[in-house]
């Protein structure tokens, strides 16, 4: 009984979900916009990752961009600014090419292509 009702949910879904892809505008100066309002700090996890990877233990990293997001969330203040001026309270010394890295917003839709492949298999 529990299956003809699945599969009748997962039909109507993909009918939804089909719909909403077709129909699907991307705006992408809107997008771009949405993204510098928060002041950078959609880079947060990778700045963490970066500084980690670079050496620093993940607490002290955490401390550091945790402190950092809160001040831009609070001030307005770019989050790279933030970062670097709580970096500089705690002596410590940011790898440039890490953040550099870490605030590409290209690294969060590098494997896109394969998904809306298979995406466009689907229909």
């Amino acid at each position: 009984m529990a299956l003809p009702d699945a599969a009748i949910a997962t039909d109507y879904l993909l009918h939804q979900t089909t719909g909403l892809m077709s129909g699907l505008t991307v705006d992408v100066g809107r997008m771009r916009s949405d993204l510098d309002i928060t002041g950078g700090l959609m880079y947060s996890s990778a700045v963490l990752l970066e500084l980690v990877s670079a050496g620093m233990s993940r607490e002290d990293a955490y401390g550091l961009v945790q402190a950092a997001a809160m001040e831009t969330w609070d001030s307005g203040a770019p989050f790279r600014d933030t970062l670097r001026k709580q970096a500089a309270t705690r002596g410590v010394i940011l790898p440039e090419q890490a953040l550099d890295s870490a605030f590409r917003p290209e690294r969060y839709v590098a494997r896109l292509g394969p998904v809306f492949e298979r995406l466009a298999r689907l229909s």
